[in-house]
């Protein structure tokens, strides 16, 4: 025997959107994980890379700790571009503290208050 439909079931024209709607959803979310786990994994590679230059010591002052670059030149740049601006003040809070080339070994300590 063959079954033949008639008439439209309205339940199931609804459950049937209500599906379509769903498939939209799953694809569209992972869409959204495939870029995040992208983001996710090129993030990864570039703090991988400063790793082998930059240390965070907390021990000392766990409020203001100090971020430690060894093996490599560091620039020190405002927002704007420069340090100092170019009205001579300096506009971040902070110490750098810089080894002095000298025959005996000295640190200077400049705060940048």
């Amino acid at each position: 025997m063959e079954w033949v439909l008639t008439t439209a079931n309205p339940q199931l024209t609804d459950h049937e959107a209500e599906i379509n709607v769903l498939q939209t959803q799953v694809a569209d979310q992972a869409a959204l994980t495939a870029a995040l786990q992208s983001e996710l994994a090129a993030t990864t590679a570039y703090v991988q890379g400063l790793q082998s230059y930059v240390t965070v010591d907390a021990t000392t002052d766990p409020v203001r700790p100090v971020v430690i670059v060894s093996g490599a030149n560091l620039q020190v740049v405002n927002g704007l571009g420069s340090t100092p601006t170019a009205t001579g003040r300096i506009s971040a809070a902070g110490n750098r503290i810089l080894p002095k080339v000298r025959a005996a070994p000295s640190v200077v300590v400049q705060s940048i208050l």
